[in-house]
């Protein structure tokens, strides 16, 4: 009985470890993950801004993010769109492509003049993008 209940356990054992082994989900996910969620909008908003007052027309400003060698990683994960106001000011949204990311970090607004970039909850940038305040043909 003994024998048989060791054999048991023992099978089942190399059961699971091949099982977490050749799964497509990490077997740990690191607790930094939610940090890079933070930084990696707020670096592209600003980045962003930097080549619309260099000259880079705002439609334009996604696919110069997409060719920097430097930019490229983040901008493939994140949208970046420009946005104008009611008054006219223009600005950049900037959110995961994600939805289930995007539900749960929404997204950064950022525009010249101001210090701080905006966080925007999930709600408020469906909100955003339904009202048409996102420059014509760049919306997602």
């Amino acid at each position: 009985m003994l024998l048989f209940c060791a054999t048991m356990a023992t099978v089942g054992i190399g059961h699971h470890v091949g099982w977490l082994v050749s799964g497509r989900a990490p077997v740990v996910e690191s607790s930094w993950r939610f940090m890079r969620e933070l930084r990696e909008p707020a670096e592209l908003c600003e980045r962003a801004l930097v080549l619309s007052r260099s000259g880079v027309k705002e439609a334009q400003v996604a696919r110069a993010l997409l060719s920097g060698e430097d930019t490229r990683d983040k901008a493939e994960r994140l949208y970046v769109i420009p946005w104008r106001e009611p008054g006219g000011e223009v600005g950049f949204l900037v959110f995961p492509h994600d939805p289930a990311v995007r539900e749960k970090s929404g997204g950064l607004r950022c525009r010249s003049g101001r210090e701080q970039d905006e966080p925007v909850a999930a709600a408020e940038l469906s909100r955003l993008l339904s009202e048409g305040q996102v420059a014509a043909g760049t919306a997602p």
